[in-house]
C-alpha cells in the first residue's frame, strides 16, 4: 500500500513515515521544504 504523509520532515510525520516503511508500505513524503 502507498501511504502519503503530509509534513513528513516534521517530528510526527517523520515517525509515521519510518513506521509505515518498517511495516513494508511505500511512503510518499510530502513537505513544504526539502529534507
Amino acid at each position: 500500500m502507498t501511504v502519503a504523509v503530509l509534513g513528513a520532515t516534521g517530528m510526527v510525520g517523520g515517525r509515521v513515515s519510518a513506521e509505515a516503511a518498517a511495516r513494508g508500505h511505500r511512503v510518499l513524503a510530502l513537505s513544504r521544504r526539502p529534507a
